[in-house]
């Protein structure tokens, strides 16, 4: 009975380690799929605006990758590209929940460019909008480029609202800024902040 008790105190122990470092190593694979994938939309962007001298622009209402990407000319064989960190809880409550579960695309426009874009139909979010504060994202062109890429990360929250204070009547902007936020795993490995590529910063962190 001892000798038993001995070998499942063993097993309790090594469980122990083992289960806790399994999970991180998912965590690390599943940024770097995400990382990879969003390498590949970049390409496929790029190679459109050759093509066309513009980017695709966004594809409201979860502004997910565009379909232009894919057809009628196939620069990436597939745009429908699911973040591996996707809120699934915020998924479950939209009304479309398979578009809401891909990764965030942000075309980058100035405000005399949004008017043409909500007529299309395509019409920008607000932190894809380079205009005066509080209700748009000055700065966002220097910022980003003209497009911005965004997986939730492992906290998979888009815009954690304790960093900046939360969204609110006085503070507009929260969000926006909230989503710039860069994952950083010497925080821990599921800790927030987002994984953020952008245009003009590859995937370096947003100032």
């Amino acid at each position: 009975m001892i000798e038993l008790l001995i070998v499942v105190a063993i097993i309790a122990i090594l469980a122990a380690i083992a289960v806790p470092n399994f999970l991180e190593a998912q965590v690390r694979a599943k940024v770097s799929r995400a990382r990879a994938d969003m390498r590949t939309l970049a390409t496929a962007l790029e190679a459109y605006a050759v093509d066309h001298n513009k980017y695709p622009p966004n594809f409201p209402p979860y502004n997910v990758p565009p379909p232009e990407v894919s057809t009628p000319v196939a620069y990436i064989s597939n745009a429908k590209m699911v973040d591996p960190f996707s809120d699934k809880e915020r998924v479950s409550t939209l009304a479309d929940p398979e578009l809401a579960r891909f990764y965030t695309y942000t075309f980058i426009v100035t405000i005399p460019e949004v008017a043409a874009h909500t007529l299309s139909g395509r019409n920008p979010p607000r932190e894809g909008i380079d205009g005066p504060i509080p209700f748009f994202n000055l700065g966002a062109m220097n910022r980003y480029g003209p497009w911005r890429l965004v997986s939730n990360g492992p906290d998979r929250v888009y815009s954690f609202p304790s960093s900046p204070p939360p969204l609110g009547p006085f503070n507009p902007t929260a969000a926006l800024l909230g989503a710039d936020i860069p994952y950083d795993p010497t925080n821990g490995t599921v800790s927030n902040g987002n994984l953020l590529r952008t245009h003009k910063k590859g995937d370096e962190p947003v100032p």
